[in-house]
């Protein structure tokens, strides 16, 4: 078995054992790899980060809300913040509690979850670049 088919087959696998998309797998492995590669470059004293990097970090299966649930509860704060005419600095507070509220808190418990699972990621990016 060639490596590539070696590591489609861990990584459907995890997916599979986990209960997470392989995609989301596979894409947490290549920034992994990423990492990794640059940590020990013989470039890595000269390597300069210019710009940004997107890093997309769903939040931790067990701690998800069901989609319709909160897909629900979005939709309908969107709409109430739109009736009411709230734009600007007042959107993303107004919506965060109206969403909450509409579940019953859940989505506030998600939300701090989400925070603790982004912390670690940002740690963990954190020290591989403090590696180079």
């Amino acid at each position: 078995m060639s490596r590539a088919m070696s590591l489609k087959a861990k990584i459907r696998n995890i997916a599979k054992q986990k209960n997470i998309p392989a995609q989301v797998i596979l894409q947490n492995y290549m920034f992994e790899r990423l990492l990794v590669r640059l940590a020990e470059s013989e470039y890595k004293e000269k390597f300069v980060l210019k710009g940004g990097m997107l890093v997309a970090n769903p939040i931790p299966e067990e701690y998800a809300m069901p989609l319709d649930t909160i897909n629900t509860a979005i939709d309908q704060a969107i709409s109430e913040c739109n009736a009411k005419g709230i734009h600007g600095k007042e959107t993303t507070p107004f919506l965060l509690a109206r969403v909450a509220e509409l579940t019953g808190g859940n989505s506030l418990a998600s939300n701090i979850r989400l925070v603790y699972n982004n912390a670690k990621v940002a740690a963990l990016t954190a020290a591989a670049y403090c590696k180079m």
